[in-house]
């Protein structure tokens, strides 16, 4: 997932391991500093059978971030994966064979 830094408001299109019947919970980690941030999500699943997920968190210029969202009543997790916080425009982004171009 790629997103701008400047922006604290976030929305994200993912297709979930399962999809969510109660309240979700994104746990934001940032590498560097060791600390892990909950968030409490809204989501709606689309037409296009994605989950869409929105969610307010202010990320630093240029980090990357790792996350897990989960049920928040039973801890099932739906993703987990990477974030990566730029000044860039995300759809100029292109992740080919484990390598990120910019």
């Amino acid at each position: 997932m790629i997103v701008k830094h400047t922006d604290t408001s976030h929305t994200v299109k993912l297709v979930p391991r399962f999809y969510p019947c109660n309240e979700l919970t994104l746990t934001i980690r940032d590498r560097v500093k060791d600390t892990d941030t909950d968030v409490q999500p809204t989501y709606r699943v689309g037409g296009d059978n994605k989950l869409s997920l929105t969610f307010d968190y202010t990320f630093d210029n240029d980090k990357r971030y790792s996350y897990v969202l989960k049920q928040t009543d039973n801890n099932d997790v739906l993703f987990r994966g990477i974030i990566i916080s730029t000044v860039a425009d995300p759809q100029e982004f292109k992740l080919t064979e484990n390598k990120l171009y910019y």
